[in-house]
């Protein structure tokens, strides 16, 4: 991602689905993603993807 309109492309693709509200941050190239349900990484990684962008690690923490 290398400016706002990618990083809103991302988390509108992203909070598309269900149970999901995300948030990119421009300036670390990172989504901070709250789930309902616990996570799916596929589905997260192809979301992603189907917006023209790559997963490339997931930090998963409980909080």
């Amino acid at each position: 991602m290398t400016c706002e309109n990618c990083a809103c492309r991302v988390e509108n693709a992203l909070n598309t689905l269900d149970g999901t509200w995300a948030k990119v941050s421009i300036s670390n190239h990172k989504a901070h993603i709250l789930l309902k349900n616990p996570p799916d990484e596929a589905l997260l990684a192809r979301t992603v993807g189907d917006a023209g962008y790559a997963v490339t690690d997931f930090q998963i923490s409980a909080s």
